[in-house]
Order: structure tokens, then sequence, then C-alpha cells
């Protein structure tokens, strides 16, 4: 018979229960296993026990000791505890582990490393590199001339304050009559399909030397305004090297091209933009003149979710050598320029606008498709951080246990497609967060449309689906057991679900406290198994029932959003601290919880084992352990009172230490998520009717995103010609994706002719 593993239970932090160690009150102890722990002294060192006895430690410093000890562990316990208990991430703790089976303990041992201390900026040397600049070399110019003295990092920081100097001298030079070339408005620009039209920057620049003290403040004005500059003009030295490093890029028109990688992606880019996406970033994240750095960022956010990078970091995979034909740039962005674009978009609270705008576009075509009982799916799920930082704990179902992390709440419509993902921050119940969903549905779809709520058992408590119904919400759920099993004479009405026979019943459910009553109806499944609904809307039992049955689609799109399009991703790198008067779940009354536990569990061992016949000296040992586990359970419950179950960050102790999420930046990304899985289903619906395998119409779309083709650009038209990976059956399938997308007349964003794009398929 084959062994069944159980997974350990999670960390334990609390007093030790070892018979032979007690912790000290200036210590804490972190638990990896049942019988092992870390045990964390204020003076810095770390003491780790396994069965109560001390197999060694080590101080924060001391590496080599660290490393060996984790090795000798990690063959017997789940390396996410141990990372956990040896402060580490599990990341850092595989690494360890494949050092070592590749060298030995030596690879893991920590070397003494050598070499050269590093330059320092003297005078002498500064000089040199001032000269340089003077000369018109940029950073890595500089770098090649002086033979690398200094990093290109470092040399770019004095190119900055070089250029910042001399702005500074010819501003307190330049006469008062400079001020007659003020102007309030950019000067027209003529717009050419192969040349460079705008330049973007989205990062303040200093004035150059060729501004003006008017043309600067002018500058500084809309730096202030918007935090964009747009230039209009040829950059100059100092922007060269701007552009060199990430933070200035040129867009360009369409233009013809053999041999562009990941032409494919035009596609999803262009059912973007017919979705509004491209729009709402534009006229909700930024002022006039950013326009041009905000498509540029969308673009290459959406066409790296569509080759399957998941996350904007794969904006790197698109720098290939046709690059400035597919992005229409002058080159492809850096995930770095991508970030402090749309970061700047997002701040000050316009990523949520964004959010809400496309969110709500996607609401009304939701409602138009459903007709006049619009049916949406709402459920919350916690997205797990394995980083450094503190953050709050929340369940997560698919592990039954609190994780780390942030709980967002879902919404999708009845085909599972996903409208919008907003984050809680304390980690709130999803009956909560119902109403406020529905208030938002309602805003967005008017007072006329039906709306009906449905999700799970989770929200389906007595106050919440008071709150939906007395709001004038449509609602169904399931009902929380424990209630009644009805005898099968009971269902004597019946409905054809799925292939299969469902018998019905239905009874009036009392929601006690005076809040009324609600539908109850009970459904007979196959084998006798019954299952309870609890609706407030009047729709027949056959439609409620095939509705609840629907909401695996929203299951079925949460594994795809993740697996594919990168959902879980942590995207925004910004944690702020939670305010000081901010209220949470009392750690140490978790702690004490934890403890509780953890004795009850030792004191069943010890009763079992006293239950079994001992040598008398034995017995008298686990006697002795047990009164000192009951005494100290005792010790444990007579503080139970005095620690309530929540407490302020500062009476926790926590300033500084716990941190949340920064949803801003992560909401713009999710929105780009939602528009993009959107088009694809959108696409995969066209695609499956001509497949032979329609199942398989998502692939073969990641396939056609991935293509590279050829474009020839008209004065009409632009012609894209895909080679697209595909067997022989796919093919006409594909062929008449091509016709479907072309008879949409669909065209790039920032396109200033609009003129559509026709798909082709080679062979």
């Amino acid at each position: 018979m084959e062994a069944v593993m159980k997974t350990p239970p999670a960390p334990r932090r609390g007093e030790s229960t070892l018979a032979g160690f007690r912790s000290t009150g200036d210590s804490r102890t972190v638990w990896f296993s049942r019988n092992g722990c870390v045990v964390w002294h204020a003076d810095g060192r770390r003491s780790v026990l396994v069965g109560g006895t001390l197999i060694g430690g080590y101080s924060e410093k001391d590496t080599t000791s660290r490393n060996v000890l984790l090795v000798m562990l990690a063959k017997e316990v789940v390396l996410e505890n141990l990372a956990h208990a040896f402060g580490l991430t599990s990341e850092a703790v595989r690494l360890v582990r494949r050092a070592y089976e590749e060298g030995g303990y030596s690879a893991i041992v920590k070397k003494k490393r050598g070499g050269r201390e590093p330059w320092k900026v003297t005078g002498k040397v500064k000089k040199a590199v001032e000269a340089c600049f003077t000369e018109g070399l940029d950073a890595p110019g500089t770098r090649r001339k002086l033979k690398g003295l200094l990093s290109e990092g470092t040399l770019r920081k004095l190119h900055r304050e070089w250029t910042m100097a001399r702005a500074a001298e010819v501003a307190a030079q330049t006469q008062p009559a400079a001020q007659r070339h003020l102007q309030l408005e950019e000067e027209p620009v003529t717009t050419s399909t192969t040349e460079p039209v705008t330049t973007s920057t989205t990062e303040p620049v200093a004035p150059t030397p060729t501004e003006t003290p008017v043309e600067a403040g002018v500058l500084k004005g809309k730096r202030e305004q918007s935090g964009y500059v747009v230039r209009a003009r040829a950059p100059t030295v100092g922007e060269k090297d701007n552009e060199a490093d990430g933070r200035t890029l040129a867009a360009a028109g369409p233009r013809s091209q053999k041999q562009v990688q990941f032409l494919g992606a035009w596609l999803l880019v262009a059912m973007a933009a017919r979705q509004g996406l491209h729009a709402a970033v534009a006229e909700e994240g930024a002022s006039k003149g950013a326009d041009g750095a905000l498509r540029l960022a969308v673009d290459a956010v959406t066409m790296a979710l569509g080759i399957g990078q998941g996350c904007v970091e794969g904006v790197r995979r698109l720098a290939h050598k046709g690059a400035a034909a597919l992005m229409r740039a002058v080159r492809a962005p850096t995930p770095t320029w991508v970030r402090q674009t749309l970061g700047r978009a997002a701040a000050g609270g316009r990523g949520f606008f964004i959010r809400s705008r496309v969110a709500g576009e996607l609401m009304r075509g939701a409602a138009s498709r459903a007709g006049e009982l619009a049916v949406f799916y709402v459920d919350n799920h916690l997205r797990p951080y394995t980083g450094m930082n503190r953050l709050l704990r929340g369940w997560r179902m698919q592990e039954k246990r609190a994780l780390p992390g942030t709980t967002d709440v879902h919404v999708h419509d009845v085909d599972g497609r996903p409208l919008f993902r907003s984050a809680t921050l304390m980690h709130d119940s999803l009956g909560k967060l119902l109403l406020p969903i529905g208030v938002l549905l309602r805003l967005a779809l008017g007072g006329g449309q039906r709306i009906l709520l449905a999700f799970d058992r989770a929200a389906s408590y007595a106050e919440a689906l008071a709150e939906l119904r007395d709001a004038n919400f449509e609602f169904v759920a399931y009902e929380k057991k424990p209630y009644p099993a009805l005898p099968r004479r009971c269902f004597r009405k019946s409905f054809i679900l799925d292939g299969e026979r469902v018998a019905w019943y239905e009874t009036r459910k009392n929601l006690g406290d005076g809040r009324g009553r609600l539908r109850r109806i009970a459904l007979r499944l196959r084998g006798g198994h019954q299952v309870n609904l609890l609706t407030s809307s009047e729709a027949p039992a056959a439609e409620l029932a095939a509705i609840m049955a629907g909401r695996w689609n929203q299951e079925n799109a949460f594994r795809h959003g993740v697996e594919r399009w990168g959902l879980n991703q942590l995207d925004g790198r910004t944690f702020p601290d939670f305010d000081a008067d901010a209220v949470i779940p009392s750690p140490l009354r978790r702690r004490l919880e934890n403890s509780l536990a953890v004795l009850r569990e030792v004191e069943g061992r010890l009763r079992r084992n006293l239950a079994r016949p001992t040598r008398e000296e034995q017995r008298v040992e686990l006697e002795r352990d047990l009164a000192r586990n009951l005494a100290q359970q005792q010790r444990h419950q007579a503080r139970r009172p005095e620690l309530p179950t929540h407490c302020t960050v500062a009476e926790a102790g926590l300033v500084g230490k716990l941190k949340r999420h920064e949803d801003e930046y992560k909401a713009v990304i999710d929105t780009i998520r939602t528009v993009c899985i959107n088009a694809e289903a959108d696409l995969a619906t066209e695609l499956a009717v001509a497949m032979v395998r329609p199942r398989e119409a998502k692939r073969l779309l990641k396939n056609f995103f991935s293509a590279p083709g050829a474009v020839q650009v008209h004065d009409a038209s632009i012609e894209v010609i895909l080679d697209v990976a595909a067997r022989s059956d796919e093919r006409p399938a594909l062929r008449h994706l091509c016709r479907v997308a072309n008879s949409w007349k669909l065209s790039l964003p920032g396109d200033p002719k609009t003129r559509p794009l026709r798909f082709k398929t080679q062979n």
C-alpha cells in the first residue's frame, strides 16, 4: 500500500512547546515542521532546533552556517515553510539547493571576493568626463573613450548634472528680450508615415542649453500639470542620451517591411483599440501631449501579453530586428520605460478612472448581449504574495489556509468574460462587497436594466442577502449547510439540465430577525444529493439552476486568466505603509490561538502514548510532560480575554513594518488584460465555428498573435501577410478568421488616416 503524503501545517509562531526548550522573552520562534523551528534572538543570533535538540546556529551575516543548515533540512520539510523560518524566499532556498547539488558544500560556502576597489569620481576624473560631454559624446561613448573608467550608470548621472548646470548658466546669461519667443501652443508638425513625428518624454527633464528661460518656464508649467513633455523637433545631445537609456522615445507611422516578428499581435492591438482601451488610457491617464507615449506603452503591453509573456517584463521579447515596424517607433521600448509611462498615467487615482471607464463599456456590452435580465458572476480570490514585505494574511481556499497577499473581487458576465477586478485592502468578505458591486453595475447600466448577481455560498449570509433584496437587486446563491434533507416524494417537478433530469421542490426560507423570506429551491441531483438555492428573483427554477451551473465559466476564466494572461502577477512594486490607526486582526491573538492549537495537538499525542503499555520511567516522564502542557494551556486560556481579536497597527507594533500593495498601477495593467481576454473571446468565437477541434481555438489564436509576417502600407489600407504555425486542417479556419476580421474594418491606434487592416495568411 502506498503511503499518503500530507502537507504539513503552516509555519507557526509563538512560544515553543518542545519538551527540552523554552523561548526567552527577547526571542520569537518560527516553525518549519511539526518538531522543528528557528529561534530568532533579539541580538541577531538564530538557533535551529529539531525535536527539542539544538542542531546549529548562525548570525545574520553568517551565510555559510545558514546554507549548510538549509541543505541539511531541505530534504525532509516543505521548502516554503523552511524559507519562511530562515527569513528567505523560496527561490533563494531553491538556488542554495541547486548550488549544493552541483558543487557540494564548497559551492555554498561564502568566499571572499577579491578585485580592486571601485573608482571614485575625483575632480580630475570629473573634468575628463565633462570634456567628453562637451565634445558631444554620450554615456556609452564617454565610457569607451575613458576605457571603462566609470560605469555607464555613473556617467549618465554625471551627464544629467552637467546638462542641468549648463542650462542654469544659459538661463542666467540670457537677456529679457528673449521673451518675444514665447509660444502658447506647439507649432504644427507635418506627419509622415515613415519618419518619427513626436518624441514623448515620460520623465521630467531639465531644459537644454538651446531653450530660452521663457520656453523653460512653459515646459515647467507643462511638467507640473501632467508630468509629460512632447517635443516636435530634433533631439539635442542631451536628449539623445535620454533616448539611449529609455526615457525618450520617438513614435513613427506604419511602414512597409518584410520579416516582422510577432506581427499577428496587430490583430489583438486593433481589437483592444476597438473596445476603447487606448482612448480610455489617453483621456483619463494624462493631459495633452502624452498620447503618443501612452499609445506605445499600451501597444507594447498588449503585444507582450498576446504572445504569452504574462507581464510587463515580457516587453523585452519585442526587441527584435523588425521592432521599429512592429511598434511604429524608432525602436522597441524597454520594460522600465513602459512601467514609468503607465505608472505616471495611473498616479493620483487616474488608474481607477481608466479601469472604471473600460469596465463600464464592457458591462454595457454584456448587458446588451444578455437582453432583459443581465447576469453577472461575483467572486473573490486571494492573490498570494511571496516577497519579503509583510502583508496582511487572507484566506486562500485552494490551499485551505491563510496566506499573505491581496484579496481581489472579480465580476464576470454570463459567458465567463471578465469585466473588472477590484482589490480589497482588509481582505473583506464577499458578503460585504456584493452591494457596492451592485451599485457600480447599476450606475453603468441604468435603473431600467434588471441585474442578477450569482455567487457562491461564501456570501449567502442573511444580512448580505437582505441588503441585496432591499436594494432591488436580484440574486441567486447556494444555501449554506446545515439545511433539512427533504424526502424523495417532495421532488415531483423536474427539468433537463446539461442532458440530465433534475428534480426540484420550492419552499420559503426565513432569514430571521424580521428580515423576511426568500425563495428556496431544493434540487435533487443524481445519486440523491440535494443542493439548495436561495434567490430573490422570480425567474423559473430551471433558469436559475442553469445560471448557477454556468458559474463554472467564471472558475474556468480564473484559471485561464492566471495561466494565459498572468492575472496573479504582482505588477506594481510599490508597498506603502499601513496607517497607524488602521484596525487589523491582532497578531498577538493569532499567535496565542496558534500556540493553543499546537499545545492541544501535543496533548493528544501524549495521551495516546499514556494509553499504551510503557515502562514506569517513561510513564512518569509522559505524565510530567502532560502536566506541563496542561498548565501552559491554562495560562494561554487565562490570557485570551485580555487580547482582543482586532487592534490598531500602532497597538500591534507594526508601524512602518506592515505594508499594503499599491493597486493604481496594477489596475491599469489588469484593465489591459481584461480587454485582451474579451478580444480573445470574440476572436475565438469566430475561429471555433470553422475548426475541426473547436476546443483548441484559443491555442491557435496564440500562434496567430505570435506569427511573423510582412507589412505593405497603401494609401487606403494596410495589408498584413502572416505565416502562422498551424496544421493543414487549421488553415481554412485561419482564412475564415481573416475574412471576418477584415469585415470589421479594424485600424491601428494612432494611425492618422485610420486605414483598415487587411489580414492574410500564407498557404
